[in-house]
């Protein structure tokens, strides 16, 4: 009897896509897996910044959406494979992800990011690459997701509740449901905060996710006054001035 599940051809494009330097020898695989994933970075807009990037994660794209603030959940179907040129397309009513294997058009990623991503969303083409994420020594510039609060867990929804960005002069910045912003709060190499005003500062978009906004709204309030941040590896864990911990995963 045939054995059910994908054909190996998918399976070896698949892994393409997250292809890039080897991992360690000895490294745990569910080590690799949970902390280093498959990210995609648009190209660079006039004034360097990226237009748009993502995060592929089994079943769901985390999209940094390129035409509005925040990110995005997307659900991802099983993708269509064809091997001349070899690329894998993720086709539904809300996105069209077409991922060509080793054909990244940006010379700048094409090392890092060997392959090609192109994203068709919100009436619009975007062009990126795609490759196997790395976990950085460094915590400025590092994007993380909200995981929980305490023993809660953060809501599923349209967008992750929030999402928490370390700038790389002190300043703190991310997002709340579909929303971008920051706070005044700093943050500091020696794993503390400093205080600053109160009150998350954000653009003025509709949601829709009554829950994800509550519970990022608690994650933000918490920041303002929080008294500490520690990183494990691909975990970034927050304590609150109330003793609550948080706890963020590594995004990029």
């Amino acid at each position: 009897m045939r054995r059910a599940g994908p054909p190996w051809p998918i399976l070896l494009l698949l892994a393409a896509l997250g292809a890039c330097d080897p991992p360690d020898a000895g490294e745990p695989d569910l080590a690799i897996a949970r902390e280093i994933r498959p990210v995609i970075r648009g190209r660079p807009g006039p004034e360097g910044a990226l237009q748009w990037r993502a995060v592929l994660v089994p079943g769901r794209l985390l999209l940094d959406s390129p035409t509005s603030a925040g990110w995005y959940t997307i659900s991802l179907p099983p993708p269509r494979e064809e091997m001349a040129p070899r690329r894998l397309t993720f086709a539904n009513d809300r996105i069209n992800l077409v991922m060509e294997i080793g054909a990244c058009a940006i010379p700048e990623y094409r090392d890092a990011l060997p392959n090609r991503a192109v994203l068709h969303w919100d009436g619009g083409r975007f062009e990126g690459c795609n490759g196997r994420g790395r976990l950085p020594t460094e915590i400025a510039g590092t994007t993380w997701e909200l995981v929980r609060i305490g023993g809660e867990a953060a809501p599923g929804g349209r967008s992750p509740a929030a999402t928490l960005q370390f700038g790389t002069n002190g300043a703190l910045g991310g997002t709340l449901a579909c929303n971008d912003g920051g706070i005044r709060t700093t943050w500091t190499a020696n794993g503390g905060f400093v205080a600053g005003g109160p009150g998350f500062e954000q653009t003025e978009i509709g949601c829709n996710d009554p829950a994800a906004e509550a519970f990022g709204t608690r994650f933000w309030e918490g920041l303002v006054g929080a008294r500490s941040w520690r990183r494990d590896q691909h975990r970034l864990l927050i304590n609150f001035a109330d003793g609550t911990e948080a706890e963020l995963r590594y995004l990029l």
